[in-house]
């Protein structure tokens, strides 16, 4: 297993953004996030050099992704944003496995994960009673994406009095899971860590490139 760290600036997100709304409809008063089309792009791309590695398209299979949610604010009444503990929860979608092979992969997984955070408008706890059992049915042998971190958290402006971070990588990940982080320069871009086996990470940076 090796771990990867990657990088869009801000106009790499532009670009992604502009090609998810090329094929997608969102009224004009809907906000397409970084969040949402970067994650799409990493999910796209890890599915493809899975794929790849595993040396077969299977067409029939699920690729679940989960999202982790800050639960404060979004709770009624919301926890205090100073609350130091945990307040956070786990939210499971999915994709055909076919759909990121497509040309048009990119939006139709970017919409599954619009959709999925903007459900979560009726409150997070939509639902709790029964999210254990969709848990215990997922399609045996499909693979499943864990979204961790957000670019919101900035992490690299922390000073603890020794000086910012040079580099963050996140020690939970494993293979399967991506972290999202601010871009270390400042740019307003998007940091990427991940972990894949050897053979899937030279076919992922081979197309995580935007241009």
């Amino acid at each position: 297993m090796v771990r990867g760290t990657f990088q869009l600036t801000r106009g790499d997100v532009e670009k992604l953004k502009k090609r998810v709304s090329n094929h997608i409809k969102i009224s004009k008063l809907e906000y397409l996030s970084s969040f949402v089309v970067t994650s799409a792009h990493v999910l796209t791309c890890m599915i493809k050099a899975m794929s790849s590695s595993e040396g077969e398209f299977r067409e029939s299979t699920k690729a679940y992704f989960v999202v982790g949610v800050d639960y404060r604010a979004r709770l009624d009444p919301p926890v205090p944003l100073n609350y130091f503990g945990n307040c956070v929860g786990s939210h499971l979608g999915y994709v055909q496995e076919r759909d990121c092979f497509e040309e048009d992969g990119l939006a139709i997984v970017a919409d599954k994960l619009r959709c999925l955070i903007k459900g979560l408008e009726k409150g997070v706890l939509e639902g709790a009673e029964d999210r254990l059992s969709k848990w215990g049915s997922l399609e045996p042998g499909a693979p499943m994406i864990s979204i961790t971190w957000s670019p919101k958290f900035g992490v690299y402006g922390i000073d603890f009095g020794l000086g910012r971070p040079k580099k963050i990588e996140i020690a939970s990940i494993n293979r399967k899971s991506i972290s999202l982080l601010e871009c270390r320069d400042g740019n307003e871009g998007i940091e990427v860590g991940l972990i894949l086996k050897k053979s899937e990470m030279d076919v992922f940076a081979s197309i995580f490139s935007i241009n």
